[in-house]
């Protein structure tokens, strides 16, 4: 619940105070990788580029591992539907390259994550509906 309250306070603008949700509710759920990488931009937001970075590419792995996890364990079912394009993959594994090299473009890397926040919340009602369809 935490978590959702810091996305929404960040997305509204509230950078310190989505900061104080982030990390509490990173602090109960340290595994939250939207959460992490919500953070992060929260951090950048707030002028921290150097913990930012670190919670952003931390979220970004964290969310690829995630849906890998999904959609190689569960390949024969709703797995097939979970980032079907390999899109949203494609998306953090260029970003985390551009992390890596040290080259970074904030206002792209900034824009990718929140691309990535909104667009890795919807994915399970876009799997689901894709499951529905195909079995109607």
């Amino acid at each position: 619940m935490l978590s959702y309250l810091g996305r929404a306070q960040y997305l509204n603008g509230n950078y310190a105070q989505a900061r104080q949700t982030l990390e509490k509710a990173l602090s109960q759920h340290k595994g939250d990788n939207v959460a992490r990488l919500y953070l992060g931009l929260t951090l950048y937001r707030l002028g921290d580029q150097k913990t930012a970075l670190t919670n952003i590419q931390a979220g970004m792995n964290g969310i690829n591992n995630f849906l890998n996890y999904i959609t190689e364990t569960f390949r024969f079912s709703f797995g097939k539907y979970w980032d079907a394009s390999g899109g949203i993959r494609a998306g953090i594994k260029s970003d985390l390259a551009m992390i890596s090299s040290g080259n970074i473009d904030w206002k792209k890397l900034i824009a990718d994550g929140e691309s990535l926040g909104i667009t890795i919340e919807r994915e399970p009602d876009l799997a689901r509906q894709q499951e529905e369809d195909r079995h109607r």
